[in-house]
């Protein structure tokens, strides 16, 4: 998914090839206009001298030679140093990649998919056959290649993060998906993908049941506080000082129904000879 560096040296490494060069030259440069004056400070004899100027180009070649054996050397080992701390970053980001669940692209900023990593446990939402080379809207439905490639341009001008969420069918049924846009290189996003079907219908339930809940309690009524009530026929005052009968009272203040009937000891006391002529019957079995 990503794409690979480009190698660097150390930042304690001094040498480069350039130095290096460089380095020979000015060795190389005052060996030729200092050696003959140097050799003959050094050496007095002029037998002596002789034979040391015509091993000159010798000494020359051998002392320059070690010198570029022990710079190539350190550059190499630098070099080493250098190739093996990228393998351990690659080998790091590649299983970081491998460790997110999320479906992931590279695209161009003409819109191109140039890469992608596949999601982890979630059905496809693209086929991804055959995506690779394609632009964004022959891939997408119309609208949302639309949205994609107006937060594709944004990411490149705010060179911020751009979060957008959209619905997709899937095998015939909507899925809902967030997608997080990231410039990660100068002519190219990476898109993170994420399945958030199972977070949205929750959040939809949650929504349902808070508006099923609401509507109950709307359509309930609470009776709380003092009460005044008549001791004799029960009924209720109100807040405005008017004596309400007691269903009728009740009705006003919550959703109960009524229906009449007599209780036992009331239909005595106002039945006495009704109630003692069904006192004589016998009781039916």
């Amino acid at each position: 998914m990503n794409k690979k560096p480009k190698l660097r040296l150390q930042t304690n490494q001094k040498l480069t090839p350039f130095k290096i060069a460089a380095i020979y030259a000015f060795v190389a440069g005052a060996w030729i206009l200092l050696s003959e004056e140097l050799l003959s400070l050094w050496v007095s004899d002029a037998s002596t001298l002789n034979v040391v100027n015509r091993a000159q180009h010798f000494i020359f070649l051998v002392a320059t030679t070690g010198m570029l054996y022990c710079f190539i050397r350190r550059y190499a080992a630098a070099l080493r140093r250098s190739e093996e701390a990228l393998r351990k970053s690659e080998a790091r980001n590649q299983a970081i990649f491998d460790a997110i669940p999320d479906l992931m692209f590279r695209i161009g900023k003409d819109g191109t998919y140039l890469d992608f990593k596949g999601a982890k446990g979630s059905p496809k939402p693209l086929p991804m056959a055959g995506i690779l080379g394609k632009k964004v809207q022959e891939v997408l439905p119309e609208g949302l290649a639309k949205r994609t490639e107006a937060f594709i341009q944004r990411a490149f001008q705010t060179k911020k993060p751009q979060i957008f969420e959209y619905n997709l069918l899937v095998n015939r049924r909507p899925r809902h998906h967030e997608a997080r846009i990231v410039v990660s290189w100068e002519d190219e996003v990476l898109v993170i993908v994420r399945d958030i079907t199972i977070r949205k219908n929750a959040e939809e339930e949650r929504e349902r049941l808070i508006k099923e809940l609401q509507d109950a309690l709307g359509q309930v009524r609470e009776l709380s506080g003092l009460l005044p009530i008549c001791a004799s026929c029960k009924s209720i005052r109100d807040d405005k000082g008017y004596w309400t009968r007691l269903e009728a009272y009740l009705s006003a203040h919550s959703k109960a129904e009524f229906s009449h009937g007599i209780c036992p000891d009331c239909a005595k006391k106002l039945y006495p000879e009704y109630c003692a002529h069904l006192g004589q019957q016998p009781s039916k079995s």
